[in-house]
């Protein structure tokens, strides 16, 4: 058996700041922009010389996508759109407007998933990104309370990735013992006592938790010294 490590590279974009202006330069959304077209670059170019990498993107639909990209950076929304549509990157769900969903009514929760789908400005993922349909969930700041075991379901989205981290926006690590090794490198089954309804749920880590190695060289090296010793060896994804 050929055992594997995926590496599943997720980008976050979102140009509306809290915690830094909200201008087109260095101190606000123009470092956004100098990233992700140099992200683009980066993909484009390893696939010319044929490695099959692809990007996987989450948006905040409102401001991002709706207002702030179109006006400084429409070349982004145009490069993403033609990627996408020759299947080489996906759109998955991140927020609508920013708004803490862990905090919204039921009712308040579905009109924001659905704008993040359509809405009237047309900054929704299947507005912008033809026979886009979004399973996945990478909610902004990990935002997630057990009653989203019912409602995302019931709006079609059947998977969430949350960060299993020792670093601020963690996911869930602190509410559960301690995951194997297998189980932090693979998708697992959210649950929750009296509700029915499961997601699929993928741990994921940010570029915090990459200092802990190094390099990411030196991570998925380290996963394959541990990924060998296993007495039942399976397949991982990063």
């Amino acid at each position: 058996m050929t055992l594997k490590i995926d590496l599943a590279f997720r980008f976050h974009g979102n140009f509306y700041h809290s915690y830094r202006g909200d201008t087109p330069d260095e101190l606000g959304f123009g470092k956004d922009i100098r990233i992700i077209r140099h992200l683009l670059s980066t993909l484009n170019d390893l696939n010319a010389r044929d490695i099959p990498v692809r990007g996987t993107w989450d948006f905040e639909n409102c401001f991002s996508l709706g207002k702030i990209m179109p006006v400084y950076c429409p070349d982004i929304i145009a490069e993403l759109q033609r990627r996408v549509r020759e299947e080489h990157d996906e759109m998955q769900i991140m927020s609508y407007n920013n708004g803490l969903i862990s905090a919204h009514t039921a009712r308040e929760f579905e009109e924001s998933i659905c704008r993040s789908l359509t809405n009237a400005e047309g900054s929704g993922l299947r507005d912008l990104f033809d026979g886009c349909n979004p399973v996945m969930v990478r909610p902004q700041e990990m935002m997630f309370t057990p009653i989203h075991l019912k409602l995302y379901p019931a709006c079609g989205i059947r998977a969430i990735s949350l960060f299993y981290s020792a670093l601020p926006f963690n996911g869930f690590s602190n509410f559960l013992p301690p995951l194997t090794f297998t189980e932090r490198y693979n998708p697992l089954t959210l649950t929750y006592p009296g509700i029915e309804e499961t997601m699929t749920l993928m741990p994921c880590y940010n570029t915090g938790d990459l200092l802990d190695h190094l390099t990411l060289r030196r991570w998925v090296k380290a996963m394959r010294r541990q990924q060998l010793a296993l007495e039942n060896p399976q397949d991982l994804l990063l």
